[in-house]
């Protein structure tokens, strides 16, 4: 009866969470959703930790990962395959959280409740760059999309701090309600508080920067589940509009999709356009190589010259199976197009007079390929994206937040092209200038202010990591003190 009873604060901020991520949107309750948990990690052992940790994980990847189910279902025409991945997803994803649990058990039981900030930001980090199955979905400060007033820390540390910081409200939440002293009251307060006011101060800070007219295009047509035969012969009447309404209005770069070639090309790439547009364009379509390797790649065309950027992160299980080579039943795994090859190395481009940082799809996700850009120069991040997957689930609209994210933390503007949407441009603060209409052929006109150069923290990237020495504290205290203890309590040699 005890674990069924223990069981309850699990599903309270599990509850909590699911209103706070997409499609709901209640972001502000992720501040609290956690108290709950955390409440009876402080109150149980590290086997119970343990214990609610994996129910916890398992809750949390079932909300997550529900996309599975409509995407596979209709991929395979059954939706009881589509359950399959969604129900053994969680047998793997729920230890992430089986640990992280055990580190806040810990952090609470030595009474430093302010390390759970730390462990928060190690297991989401270390999720998400885990060797062959890095996955930053579902990551704690995600919700707060809709409010970038309070992101903007993302460009200090990057998404991962973000979410520490949220955790660490979390916790001053919850020891509020349990009853702390003043003076520990008041320090943990001013450490809630202040990155609030920190983020609001930067999202009012004006950035210098040209306007730039920029044509965002949708080609409002289905990718994934689509007639073959009609995409074949509408797209490139919709592209051929879209190419026409761009040249007429005046813009220096027309962005479009991934995805716009079934099959790979070579360079010069075949592509499906009637002729191709008169004004710089970029988008995506697979690539093959000489030695026989297929990549997702970004094409950009401005005077006769193309310029051609490899796609570098790839989704697990969707363009390539992690382990192929060392597990051998997953050599049996034969995706429909076959295992595509990642990039070696991330790249800008020059279009229109400004150095783009062109990111497809699943890379959005990564902070660490905007990271590089930046590193290059870029002045503008474009994603450009096939979302037609997961239309009806809460996906779409969480692809989205990531490219947010991806603004505040380079401190560059961005636009997002998708097929069917969500198509966007956003400025380097992480608010939404323009919006297209979704599922609709769709000509975006927008004008952003493209910098010389980003304004962000240029080391964010380690920032995260620094929370590894304090997993050390939370690993080594309880031995040390031990040792204290008992050599205080040693009998002394005269």
């Amino acid at each position: 009866m005890s674990r069924v009873v223990k069981a309850w604060p699990v599903a309270a901020s599990i509850a909590m969470l699911v209103l706070a991520f997409p499609p709901f949107n209640f972001s502000l309750l992720v501040f609290v959703a956690l108290v709950p948990w955390l409440k009876s990690l402080k109150d149980t052992d590290p086997k119970g930790a343990l214990r609610s940790g994996l129910l916890f994980g398992t809750l949390f990847w079932l909300h997550q990962l529900f996309f599975l189910v409509p995407f596979v279902g209709k991929w395979t025409e059954s939706w009881l395959l589509g359950s399959i991945p969604w129900l053994l997803a969680p047998v793997l994803g729920a230890w992430y959280f089986a640990v992280l649990a055990w580190l806040i058990q810990r952090a609470f039981a030595i009474d430093r409740p302010w390390l759970v900030a730390f462990a928060w930001v190690t297991v989401e980090a270390g999720r998400s760059y885990f060797p062959g199955l890095s996955f930053p979905w579902g990551l704690l400060s995600t919700p707060l999309w809709t409010v970038p007033q309070l992101i903007q820390s993302a460009a200090l540390g990057t998404q991962f701090l973000t979410s520490g910081w949220v955790a660490f409200v979390n916790v001053f939440v919850m020891l509020v309600f349990d009853g702390i002293g003043r003076q520990r009251l008041l320090r943990y307060g001013l450490w809630a508080f202040a990155p609030m006011l920190l983020s609001t101060w930067r999202f009012t800070q004006f950035q210098e920067g040209r306007p730039t007219s920029i044509m965002v295009g949708q080609p409002g047509l289905d990718f994934a589940f689509g007639s073959p035969e009609k995409l074949d012969n509408e797209l490139p009447l919709v592209l051929e509009a879209l190419s026409a309404t761009a040249e007429s209005s005046d813009v220096a770069l027309l962005v479009l999709p991934e995805g716009l070639m079934r099959t790979p090309t070579v360079l010069p790439p075949e592509h499906p356009f009637l002729r191709l547009p008169r004004v710089p364009v970029l988008f995506g379509m697979s690539r093959s190589h000489t030695d026989g390797k297929v990549f997702q790649s970004a094409y950009g065309f401005e005077n006769g010259e193309w310029q051609v950027a490899d796609k570098s992160r790839l989704v697990v299980f969707g363009e390539y199976v992690p382990f192929r080579d060392y597990i051998p039943f997953l050599e049996a795994m034969r995706l429909p197009a076959g295992d595509l090859s990642a990039g070696t190395k991330t790249t800008t481009m020059v279009l229109g007079g400004v150095r783009i940082g062109p990111i497809i799809c699943f890379e959005a996700l990564f902070s660490d390929i905007a990271a590089a850009q930046v590193t290059q120069g870029a002045q503008l991040l474009a994603v450009m994206s096939i979302d037609d997957w997961y239309m009806g689930t809460n996906a779409p609209e969480q692809l989205a937040a990531n490219a947010i994210f991806r603004a505040v933390e380079s401190g560059l503007p961005l636009v997002r092209s998708a097929t069917l949407g969500t198509t966007m441009s956003v400025t380097a603060r992480g608010q939404i200038v323009d919006l297209a209409e979704m599922k609709k052929p769709f000509g975006l006109r927008t004008t952003l202010l493209i910098p010389e150069r980003s304004d962000s923290f240029a080391l964010r990237e380690s920032v995260p990591w620094l929370a590894l020495p304090a997993m050390l504290w939370v690993l080594g205290e309880p031995i040390y003190r031990r040792r204290r203890t008992s050599r205080a309590s040693a009998p002394s040699s005269s």
